[in-house]
């Protein structure tokens, strides 16, 4: 059934991390299929396809009327450009139907190098308010992965604000972080999530009090409320699930037709496929309990065993998806003759010359029964017309034998790529690389009392959360000129009002920088007279996304922390660009807090969870709502030297005042730290 024919009108989006799971998403009724092609999909570990393929599997997903998205949505480092932009150029010979992309970089030049090309936006790009939206919409996407955390109230607000089309997830996998803004694995293993590499470290054993497996949430299901999604302007469900079986495809895609037809679907069956003790819809309907979190049990193993056997039904034979007219001529003397259609293109074929019947002669009745059976194709027969003399006959293996080659015919010619121009004329990125040490420090405080004058003069840049500075502007006024306001890193619908009015308000005080985490507070800040400058949670990890950045309006930006010394070192900009020097780096924000969920809100600063081995982890947040997870030791590179940036920051976050102090004169003088540190990524890198 085509989705505009379903009681509730939503594109089923299914994934596929190999072939058996594409054909099982296609045969079971999925209107559009997303995949990874070698190594620029954040499912690298899939099987995924090779991009030589891709024109065959888009034609072959094109000719039974079923859309391909192909994923590209992993952060690159600059000498992986020109092969990322061999596979865009393989995507726009294949006729697909769009990219999914997380890096602004790549976003930049697929919309150059193929603007006929949809976009769309990856939820690692943490997409979640109405401003983040309207970014893209500036940045010419055509569809966005809305963040999993929204609740149904939330996307319903983002949808009555904005043009561009709505995709949610709807079953499968929950990340605690979230996506985009975790780096657990990469800090644990050196396995980015934002490269396709994700370990799923957060499925080990971390603790909260008396709470095991505190960061494993279970799987979501939200094939309950379809209608209110519908409602709410969702115009794609996507299945996650890139790296299962092809019947959890199959049993997934299935339950999601027979919902959205209105009719019912085994709950207990898509449970059995793949859960972790069930599942939750708490984001959705904004119950954020601990009764959200689960893990993998040797239960549901068990359960999926019991019912692999039996999924194998719903994709063992083709659907017929396609609607074809036939008219079969039979005239004395000539050849019969078949015509097909699919309403666009027609075939038509000869068979043998028609001869006079010595019994009973052919009928239309008789030529429909042979016509109507299209076996192994995606056609469907809806009409059938028949010009037969009377008094002829023709044999049953002539007529299959036309039928057969009509329909493989029509086949081909709908499986044939219909490509998109790629221009590979692109202007490289022009800068004189610094190979210098040289670079201006700036301070990130989390809480203003961390501050103090001691040092104050050393700072290129003040930065403090803009809560922060509103509660007590004249500890820093005498500094407005160097302060900058730090937006939250998640405003989620619900907030975006209370800080545009928080940032009108600061920019009162002649406060003229802010500091921004993400597209959505960029968006928010954008042709107001104040300069804007790039947090590093703005994955900026190639020279192209630093040009990116610098035409969406940015004065500087952080790069990433996942980018290692060498490729640093060689970031070609046409704006200043910095690191995190210093800090206990969040490896995840999350939306529902590990510790509160379980014992309760802590204001003392002092919450953590513990890994298996019993090493803690603080936990922080802003006003209950900005939660991250810190890593368990800061980050300190002040007696190295970094060449090509501009400026280091040091992110304070748990320290006091006199911790501070002691960090910046240790960085400014260049000592060996007398803490426990280590040096995150800039010397090891990341996968």
């Amino acid at each position: 059934m085509k989705a505009s024919e379903r009681k509730y009108p939503m594109e089923i989006l299914a994934p596929a991390g190999g072939k058996e799971q594409l054909v099982a998403a296609v045969r079971s009724g999925a209107d559009a299929v997303y995949f990874g092609v070698e190594n620029f999909n954040a499912r690298r570990n899939a099987e995924n396809f090779v991009s030589d393929e891709l024109s065959d599997i888009v034609g072959y997903l094109k000719a039974r009327n079923v859309k391909s998205y192909i994923t590209l949505n992993t952060l690159v480092k600059d000498d992986e450009i020109s092969e990322v932009l061999k596979t865009v150029e393989k995507i726009a010979r294949s006729g697909a139907d769009g990219v999914i992309v997380q890096d602004m970089g790549i976003a930049a030049l697929i919309k150059k190098c193929v603007p006929s090309l949809s976009l769309h936006a990856s939820t690692q790009m943490s997409i979640h308010n109405i401003a983040g939206v309207k970014i893209l919409e500036d940045m010419q996407f055509s569809q966005v992965v809305l963040a999993r955390e929204l609740s149904i109230q939330e996307i319903k607000k983002i949808s009555a604000s904005s043009d561009i089309k709505l995709e949610t997830f709807v079953h499968g996998a929950l990340c605690m972080s979230i996506s985009g803004m975790c780096y657990l694995s990469s800090m644990i293993g050196a396995r980015s999530g934002n490269r396709g590499q994700c370990a799923q470290p957060c499925r080990l054993n971390f603790s909260s009090a008396d709470k095991e497996y505190a960061l494993s949430l279970k799987d979501m299901t939200y094939i309950k409320h379809l209608s209110k999604l519908y409602e709410a302007g969702v115009t794609t469900l996507k299945i996650e699930g890139r790296m299962k079986r092809a019947e959890y495809v199959a049993c997934a895609v299935s339950a999601l037709n027979a919902a959205l037809s209105g009719e019912d679907f085994d709950f207990d069956l898509l449970r059995k496929v793949f859960s972790r003790e069930g599942f939750t819809d708490g984001y959705l309907t904004k119950r954020m309990t601990r009764d959200m979190f689960g893990c993998r049990t040797k239960q549901d193993v068990e359960n999926m065993q019991s019912v692999l056997k039996s999924l194998h039904s719903l994709y063992r034979n083709e659907r017929k998806s396609v609607n074809v007219a036939m008219d079969f001529k039979l005239h004395c003397g000539k050849n019969a003759v078949l015509s097909i259609s699919d309403g666009s293109d027609t075939v038509t074929v000869t068979g043998d010359v028609a001869q006079t019947a010595l019994k009973k002669p052919v009928s239309e009745e008789i030529i429909s029964k042979y016509l109507n059976k299209t076996g192994a194709t995606p056609f469907k027969t809806s009409k059938i017309t028949c010009d037969i003399q009377s008094g002829l006959m023709t044999s049953a293996a002539c007529v299959n034998e036309m039928r057969r080659k009509a329909c493989d015919e029509l086949l081909r010619i709908r499986s044939i790529p219909s490509g998109y121009e790629f221009n590979d004329t692109i202007v490289d990125v022009k800068d004189v690389i610094d190979n210098t040490c040289e670079s201006h420090l700036r301070f990130r405080y989390e809480d203003i009392n961390q501050f103090s004058d001691n040092f104050a003069q050393k700072a290129q840049m003040l930065i403090f959360p803009i809560e922060q500075i509103l509660k007590n502007p004249g500890k820093l006024e005498r500094y407005f000129e160097k302060v900058a306001f730090e937006l939250p890193y998640t405003v989620f619908p619900e907030q975006e009002e209370k800080v545009s009015e928080m940032i009108e308000r600061i920019l009162d005080t002649g406060i003229k920088n802010v500091y921004v985490n993400n597209l959505g507070a960029l968006k928010m800040c954008r042709g107001k007279n104040i300069k804007i400058h790039g947090g590093f949670g703005l994955n900026i990890m190639n020279s192209q996304a630093l040009n990116a950045a610098a035409e969406l309006g940015l004065e500087d930006a952080v790069l990433s922390f996942e980018l290692e010394y060498n490729k640093i070192k060689s970031i070609k900009k046409q704006i200043p660009s910095g690191i995190i020097g210093y800090g206990y780096l969040p490896l995840m924000r999350t939306r529902i807090c590990p510790v509160s969920v379980f014992r309760g809100c802590n204001s003392s600063r002092q919450c953590f969870i513990k890994d298996r081995y019993g090493i803690e982890f603080k936990v922080i947040c802003s006003s209950k709502k900005d939660i991250a997870i810190l890593n368990s030791v800061p980050l300190f590179i002040g007696d190295k030297c970094i060449m090509n940036i501009n400026f280091e920051m040091l992110y304070f976050t748990v320290e006091n005042a006199a911790q501070t102090d002691d960090v910046i004169n240790q960085y400014i003088n260049k000592e060996k730290p007398n803490f426990k540190l280590t040096r995150g990524l800039y010397f090891r890198g990341v996968k």
